[in-house]
């Protein structure tokens, strides 16, 4: 959601062409679906991905196409299994009960 968009620690620049990470795909909404839950996202697409797990590639690896979701088959996927570490979640608001 919007409120942690200050928080997020993005990086200043990204590679291009390249396998950067993976996360998982929890859902895909509508933004109407997603607007719905009182949630709003600014975004170019008619979808919303909730994805969760972040883990980044030690070093980013070459990959032809545009901005995509992949599934990695063969040959490429066990080095990258291999090479992927978790992302630090801490900025993240947990609810204390």
């Amino acid at each position: 959601p919007r409120e942690y968009r200050s928080e997020i620690p993005f990086p200043t620049d990204y590679p291009t062409s390249a396998l950067l990470g993976c996360v998982d795909l929890d859902d895909c909404l509508s933004n109407e679906e997603y607007s719905k839950k009182g949630l709003s996202e600014d975004n170019g697409s008619m979808f919303v991905f909730n994805c969760s797990h972040p883990r980044i590639l030690l070093l980013p690896s070459p990959i032809k196409g545009g901005h995509k979701l992949w599934t990695l088959v063969g040959d490429e996927l066990k080095p990258a299994q291999q090479a992927v570490r978790k992302v630090s979640m801490s900025w993240v608001k947990r609810n204390e009960t």
